[in-house]
């Protein structure tokens, strides 16, 4: 590891945990006769039947929590997940509370987000921690002081994540005039003679090579002949990722497609990566900070929901700017987008001049069908690229940035009929990405003649062993 580089996070979480034992009346339930599960069910699953009688099954649940029959519990709440919001928030407080019973937090934190979800003034519930100020559950049902307290810390991280996520201190003003990070103990500080160069490289059969070493890796600059040399971070290596995804209104009738999407691609990552999400519609907001916990990012991915206004610049903005707490050395933004931007206060300019800058590798998912494909036009004195593409602006923005740091594009075609419609392009896309990501490695090249500052510099990586194509970053800026 170079010199210079951290491994301790910035980034810390405080949660409050009371326990206050309170249990419900006991009343004993005949677990054959409720047809009792042998464990509580995986993660995301539902049971297969509605209940009939929804009142009737909240009445054999309360028996069962209140006769310590925790997994029948869970499996009579399953049965009512398929009702309407109100009946499904409380069968998920009723989960969550049984789960929280049997110390599985993971699954309890995930139900109790899914709740406040499903139906939000549920939130009312855990404004103070306790029942001590009059909350009730939905029809008027209490719960035990340790449950709301405990929930209470989570419903404070669903709120925190939302509004104040920590972000280093730095704006995109710091990022263009190349000024230190401020205070941050991230994982590589950037120093504007040091060039992180996202690389793939794919063999003569299409799929990705493995193993490479430094000395396989040869950079030039401009006119300058290539070189070999810098550190490289293995593909094996860990990345920090950040989903970027478009919640404006057109996006509406795609609203579960692009969240099942999203959700498939988390879990294709590799399970060390961390994640953050953000949504943007007027603006751009966190549904999740920096975690490695899928069944947090899962919940948090409940949260997104369609809105007005398209914030993209802002939104890629943010993104760059939460990188600078990254924990890894490699890092990449994944940009789901549907169409121009329309709310933004960042400007084009500064953002695609922020990317220049920072080696963070851009992978877009233009979901507006029919996109242009966009070609670049570069020269070593240019602080701009010109394209011959027309339509939408934003979707050449961001075919700019992938181009610009070693990214992917996937453009959804005019005739998506091949891939089984819309819900099969976006798998296939995510998928595409996600093999990016994993196959990433990134070089950390020191410049014998760096470029005057503000001015663009463009790079060439080149591979010994016998190779099909390298996907690299085109240039920067210092």
């Amino acid at each position: 590891m170079l010199h210079g580089f951290g491994s301790s996070r910035w980034r810390t979480r405080c949660i409050a945990c009371a326990v206050v034992a309170m249990l419900l009346p006991a009343v004993t339930v005949n677990a054959s006769e409720l047809q009792a599960s042998q464990g509580p069910p995986a993660d995301g699953q539902q049971a297969s039947k509605r209940s009939s009688n929804p009142d009737a099954t909240f009445t054999k649940v309360r028996q069962a929590i209140g006769g310590e029959q925790y997994r029948v519990a869970v499996e009579l709440s399953s049965s009512l997940l398929g009702e309407t919001d109100d009946i499904r928030a409380e069968a998920l407080l009723y989960r969550a509370l049984s789960h929280f019973r049997l110390d599985d937090r993971v699954s309890a934190s995930r139900d109790l987000r899914m709740a406040l979800v499903a139906r939000p003034q549920v939130d009312a519930l855990f404004g103070a921690g306790s029942r001590a100020d009059g909350a009730a559950a939905p029809g008027t049902r209490g719960w035990p002081d340790d449950f709301l307290n405990w929930g209470a810390s989570i419903r404070g991280e669903i709120s925190g994540a939302s509004r104040a996520v920590e972000l280093p201190d730095v704006s995109l003003e710091d990022l263009n005039i190349g000024a230190p990070v401020k205070d941050v103990a991230s994982h590589f500080v950037m120093d504007v003679e040091i060039v992180r160069i996202p690389v793939i490289v794919e063999d003569d059969g299409g799929g990705f090579m493995e193993g490479l070493e430094a000395d396989d890796f040869a950079v030039s600059e401009g006119t300058r002949a290539a070189r070999k040399g810098g550190h490289l971070i293995s593909e094996r290596e860990p990345t920090s990722v950040g989903i970027l995804v478009d919640a404006s209104s057109p996006i509406a009738a795609v609203e579960n497609e692009i969240r099942i999407a999203v959700a498939d691609l988390i879990q294709s990552l590799r399970p060390e990566d961390e994640v953050f999400l953000i949504q943007f519609g007027e603006q751009a907001s966190f549904l999740s900070p920096f975690t490695t916990d899928r069944a947090a990012l899962e919940s948090a991915l409940q949260g997104y929901r369609p809105k007005q206004g398209r914030a993209l610049y802002d939104a890629v903005a943010l993104g760059l700017i939460q990188m600078r707490s990254a924990y890894f050395d490699k890092k990449a933004l994944i940009v789901v987008a549907h169409g121009d931007d329309s709310s933004s206060q960042t400007s084009e300019s500064d953002v695609r001049l922020a990317a220049r800058r920072e080696g963070v590798a851009i992978h877009a998912i233009v979901v507006a069908a029919g996109t242009q494909r966009w070609r670049p036009s570069l020269g070593e004195s240019e602080t701009s690229e010109a394209s011959a593409a027309t339509g939408s602006r934003s979707a050449v923005f961001l075919q700019e940035l992938v181009h610009n740091t070693g990214g992917l594009v996937a453009l959804r075609p005019g005739a998506d009929q091949r891939f089984g419609g819309l819900p099969g392009w976006l798998s296939q896309a995510c998928m595409d990405i996600t093999d990016y990501v994993n196959h990433q490695y990134l070089i950390l090249y020191r410049s014998t003649s760096p470029p005057p500052r503000g001015r663009w510099r463009s790079l060439a990586v080149d591979v010994a062993p016998r190779h099909r194509r390298v996907r690299a970053r085109s240039g920067y800026v210092r």
